[in-house]
């Protein structure tokens, strides 16, 4: 979780640790007419209002210009207005940055096996992240 600077929510979710019950809706065939999962980003008001919502993995035959998290963990918003998705499933190697509306930015690292701690080209599973306002 993270807060921006107008005090919103910002959650990041894993919609595919969902088990069958809880996506009922999007099996084949549907299993119940409910349970849809949420995108993997999610924005709260301090009235707890949903106001915005976004991301996951690509659909099938969708080829973006990022690797997608296997499996989301850290998620910070700094205060020029980005925000930094990150992964510790298996291979996930890279940091995304997106605008506040999920436009996607840049990525930075790759997915893949790690090759060792001294490997400039990707990150290892990163979990949490800090932002310097000073050096910004």
């Amino acid at each position: 979780m993270a807060v921006d600077a107008q005090d919103n929510i910002w959650v990041f979710q894993r919609p595919r640790s969902l088990t069958d019950d809880e996506k009922g809706e999007t099996l084949s065939p549907p299993r119940s007419k409910c349970c849809v999962p949420a995108p993997s980003v999610l924005v709260f008001n301090q009235a707890g209002d949903l106001v915005r919502s976004w991301g996951g993995p690509p659909n099938e035959g969708e080829n973006p210009p990022y690797d997608w998290p296997l499996q989301e963990h850290g998620i910070l918003v700094d205060n020029t207005g980005f925000v930094w998705l990150s992964g510790n499933g298996k291979g996930d190697g890279m940091v995304l940055k997106f605008t506040v509306e999920g436009k996607f930015v840049k990525q930075f690292g790759k997915r893949g096996a790690l090759t060792s701690s001294t490997d400039l080209s990707q990150f290892g599973q990163v979990a949490a992240f800090a932002f310097d306002k000073q050096a910004s």
